[in-house]
């Protein structure tokens, strides 16, 4: 008898950059802002870049559990620039 697991990971973006950005640094500062400011630990499985229709960048985020989509999916949660 096989087990067969199914993982459902979630995705989400953070915003668009106009310039090239290290996705890293991006999501490193992301998770410690969640941190730092709401006392929320942000669970990351994993990232990459993309990019937008007029070739600026993307980050992608895919996360472990609904309640990190939920803290990104509230903008009002993001650090302010």
């Amino acid at each position: 008898m096989s087990i067969c697991y199914i993982t459902l990971f979630f995705l989400t973006f953070l915003g668009d950059f106009t310039h090239d950005v290290r996705e890293k640094v991006v999501v490193d500062d992301l998770i410690k802002h969640a941190l730092d400011s709401f006392n929320f630990e942000l669970k990351t499985v994993a990232y990459r870049r993309g990019r937008t229709e007029n070739n600026g960048c993307r980050v992608l985020i895919f996360v472990e559990n609904s309640n990190s989509f939920a803290f990104l999916y509230e903008t009002s949660n993001w650090a302010k620039l």
